[in-house]
């Protein structure tokens, strides 16, 4: 491989892209006049009549403000398959080295103070900035097209007579004068419009305020409402379930609910108490005595209903020791309605006649009704101490002695009937007496 070597002095680099420069031989020749020649002002003519030079400033030789990319001096080999730049110091003259190395600088200071880039520049970097400047240039030429197109047509404008600008100036005084009016007007209406909107917020305020208050005093009249209501309903209820007891009440019969009169077999009986006797049915003479008790209760009840009176005999209730007190001339006379017992052959006239004024007060009654209601009758007949059956036309003592037990219980089971009849129409005279 032939290899060939030569060595150049390369002081610097380029400024744009930084790579080592080989500089052309006639950078050799560049001396101190020619540097100052190139630094000399530059005198040109402005475009006007007067042919007054214009002088540019001379650049700046301060060294402070370059800062320039430098190389030391490098020695480039050369063969077919490459080329190499290396350092070399050894092969130049200190001296002759630094006069050239600073012509050569000043004249780099000289062109870029100039045409303000940073010299030198490397061929390819050169072109691109050539490529750019002529690119500024034909902005530039296009803008001095415009501008003189521009002056152009102002000098053609120029030609308008000073009376048509002064009518245009007028009228637009004018306009600006009725303008200004309408201004003043719409500044004016648009014052009474902030202050008719302030009345109104004053206004809307006052009715957010008188809104709260009565909507809150209306729903307070709400609750007193909603409570009057559920008042009203339940006085209505309670009135509704007072009609309604006061229906059951009017259509309930106080003395059959008080005084319950049924049978028990061939024994009457009032509230569960059998009144009588059989052989094979002794009954104790203590329910006896008690049933008589509710018997002349009952009957007693029934006379004050209809204010009655028995003429010369006085029920007196008194539970199991009931009785008659029946007034005479001779005085009065008491009648028991019970009986203590004991062997049955011993006469006890007074539990008999006791027994008697009993079926005697029963007819008197029964005559004050049929007085009041032609239309009432009781089933079975009483006279005398005896209780008569319209069916079989058989009449049935009541008294207890010198009888047999089954014609005595019957006689009572009769007269219970009788009494249980009179109980009806009382019931049915005071649900028809006006309340």
């Amino acid at each position: 491989m032939a290899e060939a070597s030569q060595t150049t002095d390369v002081s610097f680099t380029c400024q744009r892209c930084s790579m080592p420069l080989k500089l052309d031989e006639s950078f050799r020749t560049v001396d101190a006049r020619l540097c100052t020649e190139i630094a000399a002002p530059v005198v040109l003519l402005k475009p006007s009549s007067q042919d007054e030079p214009l002088v540019l400033p001379e650049p700046s030789t301060d060294d402070d403000t370059v800062c320039r990319k430098l190389t030391a001096p490098l020695r480039v080999v050369e063969s077919e398959n490459y080329t190499v730049v290396v350092g070399d110091n050894v092969h130049k003259e200190p001296g002759k080295f630094s006069q050239h190395f600073e012509m050569t600088a000043r004249l780099f200071d000289v062109l870029t103070d100039q045409s303000e880039v940073e010299h030198p520049l490397c061929e390819e970097c050169t072109d691109t900035l050539i490529d750019h400047m002529e690119k500024e240039l034909s902005t530039a030429e296009s803008e001095v097209k415009d501008y003189k197109r521009y002056l152009s047509e102002r000098s053609d404008n120029d030609e308008e007579s000073i009376e048509d600008l002064r009518a245009d100036l007028a009228k637009l005084q004018a306009e600006e004068k009725e303008l200004i009016e309408t201004l003043h007007k719409v500044e004016s209406e648009r014052a009474a419009v902030f202050h008719k909107r302030d009345l109104l917020l004053q206004d809307k305020k006052r009715l957010e305020e008188d809104e709260k208050k009565h909507f809150k005093e209306y729903m307070d009249l709400k609750r007193q409402w909603i409570c009057a209501s559920d008042e009203k309903i339940s006085v209505e209820n309670q009135l509704a379930y007072a009609q309604a007891q006061l229906d059951l009440l009017a259509k309930t019969n106080v003395f059959n609910a008080t005084f319950h009169i049924w049978h028990d077999g061939h024994f009457g009986t009032i509230n569960g108490f059998r009144l009588g006797k059989l052989p094979d049915i002794p009954v104790d003479w203590k329910e006896i005595n008690i049933a008589w008790g509710q018997t002349v209760l009952l009957m007693n009840s029934l006379a004050k209903r209809l204010s009655f009176s028995f003429g010369k005999h006085r029920l007196v209730p008194f539970g199991d020791r009931s009785y008659i007190e029946v007034v005479s001339e001779k005085g009065t006379e008491k009648l028991p309605l019970y009986h203590t017992g004991g062997l049955r052959f011993i006469y006890d006239v007074k539990f008999d006649l006791g027994m008697v004024a009993f079926l005697e007060c029963l007819s008197q009654f029964k005559q004050e009704v049929e007085q009041r209601n032609k239309n009432f009758s009781l089933p079975y007949s009483m006279l005398d101490g005896k209780i008569r059956d319209n069916n079989s036309e058989k009449a049935f003592s009541i008294k207890y002695q010198l009888n047999t037990e089954e014609e005595w219980t019957k006689a009572l089971k009769f007269m219970l009937t009788n009494l249980k009849w009179a109980v009806a129409y009382c019931s049915a005279s005071s649900r028809d007496a006006p309340s």
